[in-house]
């Protein structure tokens, strides 16, 4: 080991020793300057020690010789806080359990944070009902626009209807729900339409108010002819070629 090494250590130790002294001879002067004091751990002296300083209650205890548990049974369980409201600068109260829940709640770097943790009960019932005020407001806005987008879809023509975004997704889901095959005759190697049974809630329709149809069906339900190559035939197609060569 060096000797630079063996002086920091000797140094280090000294300090020690002197620090460890003055903490005696200050024990010994407060003893003295106590010495009037007939009762000294009074329940106001510790809150005051507890909640008004940040020494601990150990030091306590060393310094007037007397049991921890003594001591902690005269400290106050809760603390009213008080502070001002950042809204409308009235004084409001805190409950506090411990001295470091104070310090929290008193940090000015919290209060900077989060100004509505420390809003009096006045001020967070108005910031409640403008709350509850916005909520409405947006729902009314959403149900106008609802309503005229629906009024919209309603009354354009009906070509452009269908190929509006509504139309396609809404066809769309109706489709996977059928299965992507004609609800009437289960056929899915044909081309699959969505079929309105009524046209009273345009625009906003229901599940119920459309049928998944294959092409063929879909003019069977306009009443209106079905192409012979539509008509659906059981036979292949490599059959029915040979069926035509024989002929």
């Amino acid at each position: 080991m060096s000797e630079q090494a063996k002086k920091a250590i000797a140094d280090y130790a000294k300090r020690i020793e002197e620090l460890e002294q003055e903490k005696v001879y200050a024990r010994e002067s407060l003893i003295l300057n106590l010495k009037n004091e007939n009762n000294l751990l009074t329940t106001e002296f510790v809150n005051w020690y507890y909640w008004e300083t940040d020494y601990s209650l150990k030091m306590l205890s060393e310094i007037t010789d007397s049991p921890m548990s003594g001591i902690t049974k005269k400290v106050e369980k809760t603390r009213e806080v008080p502070y001002l409201c950042p809204k409308c600068k009235e004084t409001t109260f805190h409950t506090c359990y411990t001295r470091n829940d104070m310090n929290i709640f008193l940090s000015p770097r919290k209060m900077k944070r989060f100004p509505e943790t420390y809003y009096c009960e006045k001020c967070l019932e108005i910031k409640r009902k403008k709350q509850e005020e916005n909520i409405i407001k947006r729902a009314q806005t959403i149900e106008s626009k609802s309503k005229n987008k629906t009024a919209l879809l309603n009354k354009m023509p009906y070509d452009e209807f269908l190929q509006t975004k509504y139309w396609k997704k809404f066809a769309k889901e109706r489709l996977h729900e059928a299965g992507c095959k004609c609800s009437k005759c289960g056929r899915n190697d044909i081309t699959l339409q969505v079929h309105h049974l009524t046209y009273e809630r345009r625009g906003h329709e229901l599940p119920s108010d459309v049928i998944v149809l294959c092409k063929a069906c879909h003019l069977e339900a306009h009443n209106r002819p079905v192409p012979q190559c539509l008509v659906y035939n059981p036979v292949s197609l490599r059959d029915r070629a040979l069926q035509a060569i024989k002929q």
